[in-house]
Parts: structure tokens; C-alpha cells; sequence
């Protein structure tokens, strides 16, 4: 069916007389950047169909100490409508994960361009450069992760410390701060001990100004089955 606007054209005249791109060609545009994001990242679609909001479940948390259903609230309303960073911290096994992948699959099905996927396996992706076939050098695989609309890095931390991995992540991060594009990350690091020691990406990753911290504590959560 042609578009109702532009007739397929693509072009649509504003009232001052130029020209500009139909909302058509715009929405395909984010549809093809959401596709290629999602190929980039690599995630099976299995994990965002079990890693859903509805699947966690607060009630199953253990030794409690802070609000798992109040830190489940926070995740969902970013899922709504994306802005700023959203950092899930806490030791492994409390949640972060599924609480990040559920806000990736949630944006994914609202249409949104996301990449999601482990820290390792992002800096793996950017280091193939033109290995896997989508003809993309490693600083054009670095320019989409530091433009995408949505950027979930999980388990950031837990890749090997190399200077060329820290480089390559505070070129990503120190970019998506600048600009304050969302973004979510999940660590086990303590982030403020680390702020105040200077390191760069912990600063930023607490900077009040654009970053949201949840801390999820050991036993918190659950997973059973």
C-alpha cells in the first residue's frame, strides 16, 4: 500500500516550500537501524522472550535488604520511555541481568534500536571489524554503539582488562554521556570506591547529573526453577 503522505515518493514539501524526508522513510530508516543492532549484538531471540519483566518476580527474593519490587518499578518505566543512564549494581546472581535484557526486549518490541549484550561480547564484535560479513570497519561498529538509541552493556567489569578494551569503552561511554544517550549497564564493581579513586567510567557511571544507581544486594533475588 502506498504512503498516504508522500505517495511513495519519499519527499513531502513543508509549508516554507523545501523539502523534506517523509515520516515513511524515517520509520524505515529506525526499522533497518533496529535490525542491524540486533544482529550486531548477537543475542538469541530466546533470551528477550525468557528475560521479561513478567518472568521476574520480586516475591522470590531472599534475605532482602533493599525493595526488589520498587527496583523492578524503576526498570519499567525506563522500558517506557528511555532517558539517561540506568546502572544496575550488585554482586552476581541478584537480578541485574534479567532486569537489563527485560528492558532491551521491551524497548525492542516498542521498535526502538537497541544493542544488548555482554560487555566481552560487545568489545569481541567491535574487534572482528570486517570478519562476519556486514562490512563494517571497528570504528564503524564503535560510531553505531556510541549512536544507538538504546545501549544495554551487561556485566561491565568482568571483561579482560586490556588498555585497548578500556580505550574502546570510554570512547563508547565517554560519547553516550556527552550526548546522554540511554543507556544501561550491570556490574558487580563498587562503583563509588572506584569514582572516588578516579577511574573515568565509574565517574561517569555515577554522576548524579545523568545516572540513576540501583543497588541490588546479595540474595535479593532468585531465580526458581
Amino acid at each position: 500500500m502506498a504512503c498516504e503522505t508522500c505517495g511513495d515518493m519519499g519527499r513531502v514539501r513543508s509549508p516554507e516550500g523545501s523539502y523534506r524526508d517523509c515520516v515513511c522513510v524515517v520509520r524505515r530508516r529506525a526499522e533497518e537501524r533496529a535490525r542491524e543492532m540486533r544482529r550486531m549484538s548477537g543475542i538469541p531471540d530466546e533470551v528477550f522472550s525468557r528475560l521479561t519483566f513478567a518472568s521476574f518476580h520480586p516475591e522470590q527474593a531472599v534475605r532482602a535488604r533493599t525493595d526488589v519490587a520498587a527496583i523492578k518499578g524503576v526498570c519499567e518505566a525506563y522500558a517506557e520511555q528511555p532517558a539517561g543512564w540506568l546502572v544496575l549494581m550488585g554482586p552476581v546472581g541478584v537480578g541485574k541481568s534479567h532486569l537489563a535484557y527485560a528492558i532491551a526486549g521491551e524497548a525492542l518490541r516498542r521498535g526502538t534500536p537497541v544493542f544488548a549484550a555482554n560487555v566481552s561480547a560487545m568489545l569481541a564484535m567491535i574487534r572482528q571489524g570486517y570478519g562476519d560479513g556486514q562490512q563494517l570497519t571497528a570504528e564503524q561498529r564503535m560510531e553505531r554503539l556510541r549512536g544507538v538509541e538504546l545501549l544495554v552493556m551487561d556485566d561491565w567489569g568482568m571483561e579482560r582488562a586490556t588498555d585497548w578494551a578500556d580505550e574502546t569503552l570510554f570512547g563508547v561511554l565517554d560519547t553516550r554521556y556527552l550526548t546522554q544517550r540511554p543507556t544501561v549497564v550491570t556490574t558487580n564493581l563498587p562503583l563509588l570506591a572506584l569514582a572516588n579513586k578516579g577511574d573515568r567510567l565509574a565517574s561517569r557511571l555515577t554522576d548524579r547529573r545523568l545516572s540513576q544507581v540501583l543497588v541490588l544486594n546479595a540474595g535479593d533475588y532468585r531465580q526458581v526453577g
